[in-house]
């Protein structure tokens, strides 16, 4: 029976493979152009999906820049209100436009005149002329008035410009600024469908082409000798045409249609792409080539399957259960080592035949969980792949920061020429922070100002650049010899540009900041008023502290200059005053977490007295790390001390 039935079989066998072999030479034709057409239609989800990414990077980029652009435009309307008298002034606008990182800046008033500005050509433009600067006319009424408009030539030259402007809060107008948006162009550049697939990589045998379907004509192409040729000269016609405008349509799934080009045949499948026509070609020997790839592969398969058929069923007959229990063994075994596209087959009987099924359904679940886990995986790291770049753009932001805060600290030249010895440390928490000193020089004498604004990071920072922008202005060789008259000047300056209005509670905290300011005159001696912030004066053994005065800058609370205190410090051979803000000591550190104090502070200065000042400071700050330990800043940190 065995023999009879291996007979039989055999027979069936050889005839099914005879068959399946003259049914696949005429069916792979069919087979690869359905191929052809899938993998058009994935090169074509490829393309899509990259604009689609392009255009998301370039909305991302854009509302990036656009907050940027206006947080520079509201810093210049912060410094013309400190002191408008710098509209009137060519180069201090042009060095702002150095400070601020734009290309121009202008000025309207409130009859919609451009007035002031670094490009005189504009002086005198009515900014209710043009379509382009209309829409900045809202800003002269509107406080709260901020407009990024899209890049697009300037009305004057045809330059490419984008414009931002914020309205001025010391009178009616806007104050504008401009640049030239070379990051985007760029950006945009690299997003024009004849650059993207330019840069599309397909394999030999195969051309992605793009339409302009109204001209007819090729505007991108991964062989770029095909750019500028029409329909007519690639052969495009009759049922190509019609098919490709059932694909831009949408009546129909691309299909691909056979056209000769340069005397050869090439398969065609057309599918829209936006507002463009996308054609992927095939050549014959590229399409037969696989064709006969997938011939011989059907053959070899079918061959092979037939043996192993007849091979299993001789098994089968002689093991029957036995050998069934051994497969289902094996293939268990199999997918406990990974092997999740193991095949267990059995057919004795239904039972095996169950359990079989039931083996590839859990293989099946597992391989489209793993399959879930790796793509979740992917997301992950693409996510963790933006983050980087996002974390990247904003520390090259906040490094430009620092650049811009480190340019309004006075040179160590200029404390050489006011005093014997003079030592400084500057530590914000962040990047940048909200302490800064001051240094002027007048004939009488020079004022130096300690200063730490509410805050640290970003919003200190810009808080510092208000302080010392309204300094300049206020400290005059009139006033610089009363201390007291120039922290209140500063008080009134400060509660004008940042609580007047404001609807403040009795919890909340007011804008402001912690001044020391010291008039050290050509008699030797120092005249010294403080708001908050404490002076240590050293003479051997004696650290004397002077307390600041429980005010605060800023926050209107001061009625008049006489309510401010003026210490006078004698200075004498070995006086050594020292200068710092609170984040020196309050920062926690040592076993207890507790703040750093005020004793350790005076005893690091008594013991280096004498020294230059600078080793003094360096010292202390050299105890405050040991302090520390694996502690993190909590405050920004300055330290100055001097000698006359």
């Amino acid at each position: 029976m065995q023999k009879i039935f291996m007979k039989y079989f055999l027979v069936i066998m050889v005839v099914t493979v005879g068959i399946t072999l003259a049914g696949n030479f005429f069916i792979q034709k069919q087979f690869a152009q359905k191929k052809a057409e899938q993998k058009a239609a994935d090169y074509v989800t490829q393309i899509v999906d990259r604009l689609t990414a392009n255009d998301k990077v370039i909305g991302n980029l854009v509302n990036s820049l656009n907050e940027n652009y206006i947080a520079r435009a509201r810093a210049l309307g912060e410094i013309i209100a400190q002191n408008p008298k710098i509209l009137d002034s060519f180069d201090e606008l042009n060095r702002l436009t150095d400070v601020l990182q734009v290309d121009e800046i202008h000025v309207i008033d409130k009859n919609r005149i451009l007035r002031w500005g670094t490009v005189p050509e504009y002086h005198g433009m009515d900014f209710d002329s043009t379509d382009q600067t209309r829409p900045f006319l809202d800003g002269i009424t509107d406080k709260t008035f901020a407009l990024a408009q899209e890049p697009r030539p300037n009305g004057y030259e045809g330059k490419l410009f984008q414009y931002i402007g914020v309205a001025r809060q010391d009178e009616p107008g806007v104050v504008q600024v401009g640049v030239r948006p070379q990051v985007l162009d760029e950006a945009l550049k690299n997003n024009q469908i004849n650059v993207v697939i330019d840069n599309f990589n397909v394999p030999d045998g195969t051309n992605v082409t793009v339409f302009d379907p109204s001209a007819q004509t090729v505007v991108g192409d991964t062989n770029s000798r095909l750019i500028g040729k029409t329909f007519s000269d690639l052969g495009v016609k009759d049922a190509a045409l019609q098919t490709a405008q059932d694909a831009q349509d949408g009546k129909q799934d691309p299909n691909g249609v056979w056209l000769s080009r340069s005397g050869e045949r090439v398969f065609a499948v057309y599918a829209p792409v936006r507002n463009y026509l996308a054609e992927v070609s095939f050549s014959r020997a590229s399409l037969m080539n696989e064709r006969k790839n997938q011939s011989i592969a059907a053959a070899v398969s079918s061959v092979l399957l037939g043996f192993i058929i007849i091979l299993s069923i001789y098994v089968l007959l002689k093991r029957k259960i036995i050998h069934d229990i051994d497969i289902v063994n094996a293939g268990l075994s199999a997918i406990s080592d990974g092997n999740l596209d193991v095949a267990v087959k059995v057919n004795s009987t239904p039972e095996f035949v169950a359990l079989a099924g039931g083996i590839h359904k859990m293989a099946a679940a597992i391989k489209m969980q793993m399959g879930e886990i790796v793509e979740q995986s992917e997301q992950l790291k693409n996510q963790a792949r933006t983050l980087k770049e996002n974390n990247l753009s904003i520390m090259s932001s906040m490094n430009y920061a620092r650049k811009i805060q480190n340019t309004l600290l006075p040179p160590r030249q200029a404390f050489d020429a006011v005093f014997q010895d003079c030592g400084i440390f500057w530590k914000p928490r962040d990047l940048v922070g909200g302490d800064i000193y001051w240094l002027k020089q007048f004939e009488t004498g020079a004022v130096l100002c300690l200063c730490d604004c509410t805050g640290h990071g970003t919003p200190g920072a810009l808080l510092s650049m208000i302080v010392v922008t309204a300094l300049d202005a206020l400290v005059t060789e009139q006033n610089c010899g009363d201390t007291a008259q120039v922290l209140y000047a500063l008080d009134r300056r400060l509660a004008g540009s940042l609580n007047a209005g404001k609807n403040i509670g009795a919890g909340d905290i007011r804008d402001g900041a912690d001044i020391a300011v010291f008039f050290i005159g050509n008699d030797g001696n120092i005249r010294l008023s403080s708001a908050r912030i404490h002076v240590f004066v050293c003479r051997g053994e004696d650290v004397k502290t002077i307390k600041g005065q429980r005010i605060t800058i800023g926050d209107g609370s001061i009625s008049g200059a006489e309510q401010i205190e003026t210490i006078i410090i004698e200075a004498g051979n070995g006086c050594e005053c020292f200068a710092a803000t609170d984040g020196l000591f309050e920062q926690v550190g040592g076993e207890k977490k507790l703040p750093f104090g005020y004793s350790k502070f005076r005893e690091t200065v008594k013991k280096n007295y004498g020294a230059p000042c600078q080793n003094t400071v360096d010292s202390v700050w050299a105890a405050l790390e040991r302090y520390m330990g694996g502690e993190t800043q909590r405050d920004d940190i300055t330290l100055i001390g001097f000698k006359l």
